[in-house]
């Protein structure tokens, strides 16, 4: 016999995650870009660098969008 699972809907889990602001959500964007920093020169495979240099471009665009919509709705 399985187990059934509680099933929660999204509304309730948006409720009980934590409120964070965009500002807060941008700096940790370009932390974890800055982590990868860090990453590249261990790898010397080329396609694994590319994913780490486009995967870090691409969290500092979304940290960058971020920060716009800071100034947009303040």
């Amino acid at each position: 016999m399985t187990k059934s699972r509680k099933r929660t809907s999204r509304a309730s889990n948006a409720e009980a995650a934590p409120k964070v602001s965009f500002e807060e959500t941008a700096y940790a964007l370009e932390q974890a870009a800055t982590a990868l920093d860090a990453l590249l020169p261990k790898h010397k495979n080329k396609i694994d660098r590319l994913r780490i240099r486009t995967t870090r471009t691409e969290l500092r665009g979304y940290a960058k969008l971020l920060r716009a919509k800071c100034y947009e709705f303040p």
